[in-house]
């Protein structure tokens, strides 16, 4: 969620605030996996988490499929 010149918190704000982007789904990659940003996250509508170090590429494609469907 740290990123350059925004966070990933106010880029999904920004998000959520456009009428085009608004019902984009939307699933987060991260090295953090702390419980208080997951809170904060959900509250954004965001569909899924995955922490970095603990998922393969596999784990990534099945998670989007869900989301999104095939």
């Amino acid at each position: 969620m740290i990123m350059p010149k925004k966070t990933g918190f106010e880029v999904l704000d920004e998000v959520r605030k456009d009428s085009r982007l608004a019902r984009i789904p939307v699933m987060i990659i991260s090295n953090s996996g702390q419980p208080l940003e997951l809170e904060k996250a959900k509250k954004y509508g965001v569909k899924d988490w995955l922490v970095k170090t603990e998922f393969d590429p596999r784990e990534v494609v099945s998670k989007i499929k869900a989301i999104i469907g095939e």
